[in-house]
């Protein structure tokens, strides 16, 4: 099957807790329609080829780039033999790229700027792919499964948590340029699904980004958490007063035919870039917390509770 996409690469503004408005570029599902943070999830299954059209409405080069996909790029430098962009791209406002690629294996993936990936990352420029196995059907719980048959991946309810910091300073820095101390990288929002607490766990669309992080389920549901890194720092994620099973690292299941490799942990450590499929079955009713362990990471600058935290609620 051809699964055709646009995005649009657009300015826009995130509203955090504490009442600051954070400037940003990020991913647009049209021309009319508002950047968002994350990008729009884009779906695919095993098999499938995607078709990715590209639209910059931004005043600098711009790209996306597939990490973990079946993709070459092709490097792109300037007449002076300098660094532009890790692939094809659109060069300016107006300009449009195109690329097409098929999907060969299950999993959660980034797509994100391959084009000064220092500066447009960290501005928002980032979005997920979820590649489904053959034979999945959603309403069919028989196949709904992450990574296909005797893989320990089965489903009732599935949730995306994309990981990620803001340094508010530096962002206002790159919409406004100013000279020196331009890469000086200091977060002071860290997020998830583009939101920091208690937004996080407001409902889809119910804040300045549309994701929500809040997971809601019933006792003896099989929770599917599909925890992935956009961010540049390693985040320490705790599922407090729960035991979960990583049963994929990278989109790399750990379960196969002949070994179980999956592993009970209550705290998982996600690098930059690493994903982690995690499953949890609550038999208890109540509210559940997700959060990072790092101090830092869990407050506002006027040291009020924020940040990298969410709720599973078993009704």
């Amino acid at each position: 099957m051809n699964i055709i996409k646009d995005l649009w690469a657009k300015s826009g503004t995130i509203n955090m807790p504490d009442g600051f408005s954070v400037p940003f570029w990020g991913y647009a599902e049209s021309a009319s329609f508002e950047p968002q943070l994350p990008g729009p999830v884009i779906e695919a299954a095993v098999g499938d080829t995607l078709h990715v059209n590209f639209h910059n409405m931004l005043n600098e080069p711009v790209s996306i780039i597939f990490p973990g996909q079946n993709v070459v790029p092709t490097p792109v430098k300037d007449a002076d033999g300098r660094f532009v962009s890790y692939t094809a791209h659109a060069p300016d406002n107006g300009d449009v790229v195109s690329y097409s690629y098929t999907a060969d294996k299950p999993g959660i993936f980034l797509y994100e700027s391959g084009s000064s990936p220092e500066r447009q990352i960290q501005m928002g420029m980032y979005g997920v792919i979820i590649v489904r196995p053959a034979g999945f059907d959603a309403v069919n719980a028989s196949t709904r499964t992450a990574y296909g048959t005797n893989t320990g991946s089965e489903f009732d309810i599935e949730k995306v948590l994309v990981l990620g910091e803001i340094d508010s300073v530096l962002h206002s820095k790159i919409v406004n340029p100013q000279p020196g101390g331009m890469y000086i990288f200091s977060p002071d929002y860290w997020t998830i699904n583009g939101r920091s607490y208690p937004h996080t766990t407001a409902a889809d669309d119910d804040s300045s980004q549309p994701y929500s992080s809040k997971i809601t389920a019933g006792q003896g549901h099989k929770i599917l958490i599909r925890c992935i890194n956009a961010g540049f720092q390693h985040h320490n994620i705790r599922f407090d007063n729960l035991s979960v099973r990583v049963i994929a690292t990278d989109s790399v299941p750990l379960n196969s035919n002949t070994l179980d490799k999956t592993y009970k942990k209550n705290t998982v450590t996600i690098a930059s870039g690493e994903s982690y499929d995690i499953i949890t079955t609550v038999n208890t009713p109540g509210m559940y917390m997700i959060y990072d362990r790092d101090y830092h990471h869990l407050v506002d600058i006027n040291g009020l509770s924020s940040g990298m935290m969410t709720i599973i609620e078993i009704l």
